[in-house]
């Protein structure tokens, strides 16, 4: 139902989605194998999606901590709100730049993780630059952010497709990187992981 749920919702607006099928079991245990997630308090998520990563997080956080999704696609908000009932997850209906002026809100003073599954070569350099200055500010040496994209060395936006690399839009932001590739994904995916 959920894969279903996703690859309809992906046809119908793929520059929302950037992915055709949900992310494998594959792709979700090299993303998260690295992260401090056991230990973590804080825990941010962007563009949850129908919840696959969301669901292996909440499994692994501690009983105390917290996990703030960020998810504009308003069908993905909805499937996430009848599905996942902890309460240490709140789901949001906005986009992943306001992510900074949500955790100010919540009085939260930095985040342990940070999950991001947005497809960066579908946005314009404006609203990357916007979610990055969002959410560095909340990241210190011992916190880690890590996401994928299907595809890192191309943009297509306004029409029009540009080389874009996302290791130099995350050197920018992060001094350490390590990059990863996950075959046994659909497409295959690559994967950052980041500390600041």
């Amino acid at each position: 139902m959920r894969f279903t749920r996703f690859s309809l919702q992906a046809v119908s607006d793929f520059k929302q989605t950037a992915a055709i099928i949900p992310s494998s079991k594959f792709l979700v245990g090299a993303m998260l194998e690295s992260l401090p997630i056991a230990d973590a308090q804080y825990v941010v998520e962007l563009g949850p999606g129908t919840g696959v990563f969301t669901r292996q997080l909440l499994n692994r956080m501690p009983k105390d901590s917290k996990l703030l999704a960020f998810e504009i696609n308003q069908k993905f908000t909805d499937y996430l709100h009848e599905n996942f009932l902890d309460p240490r997850l709140e789901i949001l209906n906005v986009c992943a730049g306001s992510a900074g002026d949500a955790l100010n809100r919540r009085k939260w003073s930095r985040v342990d993780v940070v999950v991001v599954s947005l497809g960066f070569g579908l946005m314009s350099n404006e609203k990357t630059y916007e979610i990055f200055d969002a959410l560095v500010p909340f990241m210190d040496s011992g916190s880690m952010l890590s996401l994928f994209q299907y595809v890192h060395q191309m943009k297509y936006t306004d029409g029009r497709i540009s080389r874009f690399d996302v290791s130099i839009l995350l050197s920018k932001y992060f001094r350490h990187i390590e990059r990863k590739t996950v075959w046994l994904n659909l497409p295959p995916a690559f994967i950052f992981n980041c500390r600041a």
